[in-house]
């Protein structure tokens, strides 16, 4: 049984991952974690000083893999075929790291007040969109549309409990075919707003 001194800031997240991709973010509570660590929620305040700073460590796993290039520095100008493929590239990373956690696009929505969490986020967008306005666009766009497609997948299994994989693969397939005409439109915008 493991005590507030075994615990590190990592197992916190990873059972905090586990409650949230089970039961959803309105179950994730301290009391809940402390229980699943087999401590009291007080020993979690050691590692997080609130829950929101857990909320903010937990959108900075869920988005580390789209974020582990950033430091790369782009050495020229990209082309148009060369930026708009980085766009697609930029937007598909992100929607993925978000559908694979359990109202991940949510946890992150929540966590953008985090300064390091935004920054990172932005930064990365950044060297694929070429600006900070067409980043944010970006940012807000593939947020938006996620949190869509998961209270929809959320409302569709609640409603169906028995849902098949097709229907549930129905409603994934409606949501990528929006995603991607979103993400078209951007691409349009960016490359006219960098053609002035």
């Amino acid at each position: 049984m493991p005590s507030a001194r075994t615990l590190s800031r990592h197992r916190i997240i990873d059972a905090a991952l586990d409650i949230l991709d089970s039961y959803g973010l309105a179950d994730l509570t301290m009391r809940r974690l402390g229980k699943s660590l087999s401590v009291g929620p007080g020993a979690l305040y050691w590692h997080f000083e609130s829950k929101q700073a857990l909320i903010a460590a937990l959108a900075e796993r869920i988005v580390a893999p789209v974020c582990a290039h950033t430091d790369t520095p782009v050495e020229q100008p990209l082309n148009r075929e060369a930026r708009c493929l980085a766009v697609d590239n930029a937007a598909s990373s992100l929607r993925s790291a978000l559908l694979e956690h359990r109202d991940g696009a949510e946890i992150v929505s929540a966590a953008l007040t985090h300064e390091p969490l935004a920054t990172m986020l932005r930064a990365t967008l950044r060297s694929a969109t070429g600006d900070d306005v067409a980043a944010n666009t970006l940012l807000y766009f593939v947020l938006g549309a996620t949190a869509h497609e998961q209270s929809a997948l959320a409302l569709a299994q609640a409603v169906a409990p028995d849902a098949t994989e097709s229907q549930v693969h129905s409603v994934h397939d409606a949501a990528t075919e929006q995603f991607n005409q979103g993400v078209e439109l951007i691409k349009v915008g960016i490359v006219a707003t960098q053609a002035q």
